[in-house]
């Protein structure tokens, strides 16, 4: 994916989301021309440096905290955006000034951040997939709607503008009768050597996103095949 796509898409929405919350009665009244105050909880995903980046260079946020099991990733990350180490996640989910999350932690870490997250009434963005299974996935989605909170998962597509105009157009009836309909998405990182372990340089090295039992589907939930027949 380009990094101008991610940065549309984390633009567009789990910070302006986050930041309509913060200014509405659900998310209390903002302070004029105040930063919004976010929270980085695990910097281990693969987009963790175009984030950073991006949130780094916005003057209406402030992320006040990172954390990340790991001290070498934390350190990297956390010294881009500025923010203050964290003793753990549960000390950014207990501070009342942090107004939203970002999650790019490793997806068998993402259950129990949700669902703290959601009892901590913290908006999200968290990156893909959301679960190592469905049912993971179900549970955290129930939880985010009772606590009634803003969130959205790392699927940029949904903002790509071909795929809105794409869908404009079906909902006009510009296509007539739909009866199958399919999509790929691919990249060529595994041969690029994205995913390969990088001796020395923990903070940029992503090779769990490639490990089932961390990553559970790990790039099929981000590029599978779509198909849709009626």
């Amino acid at each position: 994916m380009e990094d101008n796509d991610r940065r549309r898409f984390l633009k567009t929405t789990a910070l302006a989301s986050a930041a309509l919350a913060a200014g509405t009665a659900r998310g209390g009244a903002a302070e004029a021309g105040a930063p919004l105050v976010l929270g980085l909880v695990g910097c281990a995903h693969i987009h963790t440096p175009g984030f950073a980046k991006l949130l780094a260079g916005r003057a209406d946020v402030r992320v006040k905290w990172a954390w990340d099991a790991d001290p070498g990733r934390v350190a990297k990350w956390g010294s881009v955006v500025r923010a203050q180490t964290a003793p753990s996640s549960a000390a950014i989910l207990a501070d009342p000034d942090v107004k939203g999350v970002v999650i790019l932690s490793e997806t068998n870490r993402h259950r129990e951040l949700v669902m703290a997250a959601a009892a901590a009434k913290k908006h999200m963005f968290v990156e893909k997939p959301l679960g190592m299974n469905g049912g993971e996935s179900r549970e955290m989605a129930e939880a985010i709607e009772a606590a009634e909170l803003l969130f959205t998962t790392g699927y940029f597509m949904r903002t790509d503008p071909k795929h809105l105009f794409l869908r404009e157009q079906v909902a006009k009836g510009a296509f007539g009768r739909i009866t199958h309909a399919a999509a790929w998405n691919c990249h060529s990182g595994s041969l690029g050597g994205w995913f390969d372990e990088k001796p020395g340089n923990v903070a940029e090295t992503w090779r769990w996103m490639a490990d089932p039992r961390v990553a559970g589907v790990g790039a099929f939930g981000d590029l599978g095949r779509t198909r849709s027949t009626s």
